[in-house]
């Protein structure tokens, strides 16, 4: 699998661009090529178009690690005061046009493209389903997070990101976008040594050390 036909693949079912869709790729490749250990995570997986590249490409290359799909399959959490949007617009006065809703049997019927059998749907708001241990992966080689919101975002770094592997991969989808995730990422790494790679005017990257 090379990166136009995992591109082709994600694209009908998911609303990012273009570059990230092969960032996602990328670092795919890296985790393969450089043996990380740890499942594959994604939170907040709308249509499924990651997810369903995960699962592909893990397919084609023999590759078993248990993919993560983090949703509320019922559109996105209320959001809050802070969750404002790059042109300064509240997330709540735009809401019925940005709660990306898709059902859980819509996105497995999106995924059922794929015959990869090792995906495990987590459903509901991830601040709630983070703090049972059975949904939480014991390790973690790609991390992606897609919440938009402050309370969602800050939720998955507490609980995810010490679990995230050596070397792992950390895409953050909103940063630019939402200036909650935005606060949120700043604040949980304020006293840390990282340096975010910017792959366009909202994803953040870092490979974790």
């Amino acid at each position: 699998m090379n990166k136009d036909i995992f591109t082709e693949l994600v694209s009908p079912f998911s609303i990012t661009s273009i570059e990230r869709i092969q960032k996602l790729y990328d670092e795919l490749e890296h985790i393969r090529i450089n043996n990380i250990d740890g499942d594959l995570v994604e939170c907040g997986v709308y249509k499924g178009g990651n997810i369903l590249g995960m699962m592909e490409y893990c397919q084609f290359f023999n590759i078993n690690k248990t993919i993560w799909a983090y949703d509320t399959f019922s559109g996105m959490t209320k959001p809050e005061d802070i969750d404002i949007d790059h042109n300064n617009i509240k997330a709540i006065d735009q809401f019925e046009n940005i709660k990306c809703l898709e059902t859980l049997e819509n996105v497995k019927k999106n995924l059922s493209r794929s015959q990869y059998n090792n995906t495990k749907y987590i459903i509901g708001d991830v601040c709630n389903t983070l703090q049972i241990e059975e949904n939480i992966p014991k390790s973690i080689a790609l991390l992606r997070l897609d919440t938009d919101w402050f309370e969602s975002t800050m939720c998955e770094l507490k609980v995810l990101f010490p679990r995230l592997s050596n070397n792992g991969s950390l895409i953050i989808d909103d940063y630019g976008h939402w200036n909650g995730c935005k606060e949120a990422v700043d604040l949980y790494f304020s006293n840390s040594p990282y340096v975010f790679e910017k792959i366009d005017y909202t994803v953040l990257f870092i490979r974790k050390s």
